[in-house]
């Protein structure tokens, strides 16, 4: 089971959300060695990110290799110049969160993740939300729910749109890679 989460906006605010949640999800789970966390942040906050998440309790809580950042300053040219001609069209820190939306690019070994918001906690065993893929039509790619925040909610349908929320999304990165349709959503936006 992978989790990710994204740490491309204020990064240093964004290390207690993170391991408060990873304790959460740990405290739930059942078979935590099951459990890989990756943790996408820019090339500027990899080295921070590093040196304060290597630090106990982190050590000791997770075993090696089981927590993986990805800087998205690795991905190639070409998803980078997308990023940035989608970013024209966001306002506020939503730039920084269109990296979720090629998590596909960043964590090319991956075939699915959950990809969870800091400020998530669950309330029980991530096995149980990682079950949700096996109820997935072929050619689904994504799992959201409808936003239940009304102040998101209204501000998505005063413009003719359906509010999604994208705290806790079900991504197969696998369909993502092979989907035609979505690469044209994306580039076509």
């Amino acid at each position: 089971m992978h989790v990710c989460y994204a740490a491309v906006f204020r990064p240093s605010m964004f290390i207690d959300k993170l391991q408060k949640a990873v304790a959460n999800i740990e405290a739930r789970s059942l078979r935590r060695d099951a459990i890989y966390y990756h943790v996408l942040t820019e090339r500027v906050a990899l080295s921070t990110s590093k040196v304060q998440l290597c630090q106990p309790p982190w050590r000791k809580r997770l075993a090696p290799g089981r927590l993986r950042l990805h800087s998205v300053a690795d991905v190639t040219p070409g998803v980078r110049e997308l990023k940035a001609k989608l970013s024209d069209r966001a306002s506020g820190p939503g730039r920084a969160y269109l990296w979720k939306l090629f998590i596909h690019h960043v964590l090319p070994s991956v075939k699915r993740v959950v990809l969870l918001d800091a400020d998530v906690l669950l309330i029980s065993d991530l096995e149980l939300l990682w079950g949700q893929f096996t109820h997935f039509a072929q050619s689904a790619i994504m799992g959201v729910a409808r936003e239940q925040n009304i102040l998101y909610r209204s501000e998505v349908t005063a413009r003719g749109g359906v509010g999604m929320n994208t705290g806790v999304v079900l991504m197969d990165l696998e369909r993502m890679r092979r989907s035609r349709l979505y690469r044209s959503l994306v580039e076509g936006f």
